[in-house]
């Protein structure tokens, strides 16, 4: 019987920037029936060893869909369009949320999914209608059994495609004839 729950892991696996154990503990705290129920994507390149050595306890509760070559961008699209939500087990690192983005907050929006991440990511809350913050790997749970049991509700499409850049491009230009226009 295949998952119900497909969750996309976004970036390359790599432990200097993500954090893997939290999302492996915070599966410790779902039932086996729940975790039956789930399958994880990598969204990014994984190679064996990196897999056995930082995806491993994930793989020993549930399943890990692995790519071990680069992915396209349409295999990205493909693959994170399949996906029910996103998760950035980002490390915290001086800059993460003001100076220094990751790039999955963007990827998110991109694909038009809720993204689990890390308070520290979004220190102003300016992207509070697509993301699931968390502190702890109970958090994490908890978002997961929302999300499994269809309790956070779904994002407004307009709320994702205020983001595209023809949409921003139109902002842009309103606002620049606004100002000609009052100078």
């Amino acid at each position: 019987r295949l998952p119900q729950n497909n969750f996309g892991l976004l970036g390359s696996v790599d432990p200097k920037r993500r954090n893997y154990s939290v999302v492996a503990e915070s599966l410790r705290h779902l039932s086996t029936k729940d975790l039956s129920k789930i399958l994880f994507v990598t969204l990014g390149t994984c190679s064996e060893s990196d897999f056995v050595i930082h995806l491993g306890q994930i793989n020993k509760l549930c399943p890990v869909y692995v790519h071990e070559q680069f992915i396209s961008e349409d295999d990205f699209a493909s693959l994170g369009s399949r996906c029910d939500v996103l998760i950035a087990p980002v490390n915290q690192s001086p800059g993460y949320g003001y100076a220094k983005g990751t790039g999955s907050i963007g990827d998110s929006l991109y694909l038009k999914k809720k993204l689990i991440c890390p308070t520290f990511m979004d220190p102003e809350s300016e992207f509070s209608k697509n993301t699931l913050m968390y502190e702890s790997p109970e958090d994490i749970s908890a978002h997961l059994l929302n999300l499994m049991q269809n309790e956070v509700a779904e994002t407004d499409n307009a709320y994702f495609e205020s983001f595209y850049s023809g949409t921003v491009w139109s902002m842009v230009i309103q606002d620049l004839q606004l100002d000609n226009q009052n100078s």
